[in-house]
């Protein structure tokens, strides 16, 4: 891999760090409570404001940032929701005495097509968000996730 690949697939990494809890949360895949940055957008624009911080942003670009991770927050909350919805209809149609494979492979296609929605919106927020900060601020952030999962990866 040649290193621009490299330069990419480490700054789209750090910007993932950015929106990974609150974009799982939001989906409905990920764990609840005091981590839930879906239900609790203070939280968020506290983590992303510390995250930034070490790149050296300016208060301006953490407001950016931080409106962009709100506006996806609300907007992944409303695909989380009816996502949960189709998990509620799949569990009513397994219920029933005779199953629908009909209607399962709808609300599968559903679910697919949702779990799209939700990644092209979180794609658009992590563009929108790159845009906000300098290449050496990116390049920084890059580093700093590079590092924090080498460490968490490691088997010695």
């Amino acid at each position: 891999m040649n290193n621009c690949w490299k330069k990419r697939l480490g700054i789209a990494s750090m910007l993932g760090g950015l929106f990974a809890a609150g974009c799982a949360s939001a989906q409905g895949f990920g764990h609840h409570g005091r981590g839930d940055w879906g239900s609790n957008p203070e939280r968020a624009e506290k983590m992303v404001g510390r995250m930034l911080s070490r790149v050296d942003a300016t208060e301006a670009q953490k407001k950016k940032v931080a409106d962009i991770v709100k506006t996806a927050l609300v907007d992944m909350k409303a695909i989380r929701d009816r996502h949960r919805d189709g998990r509620r209809a799949t569990a009513e149609l397994l219920s029933r005495p005779t199953i629908d494979r009909n209607a399962l492979e709808v609300l599968r296609a559903e679910q697919i097509r949702l779990a799209d929605e939700a990644s092209k919106r979180m794609s658009a927020a992590l563009a929108d968000a790159a845009e906000v900060l300098t290449p050496e601020q990116r390049a920084k952030l890059a580093e700093r996730m590079k590092s924090r999962m080498e460490g968490r990866h490691r088997h010695d």
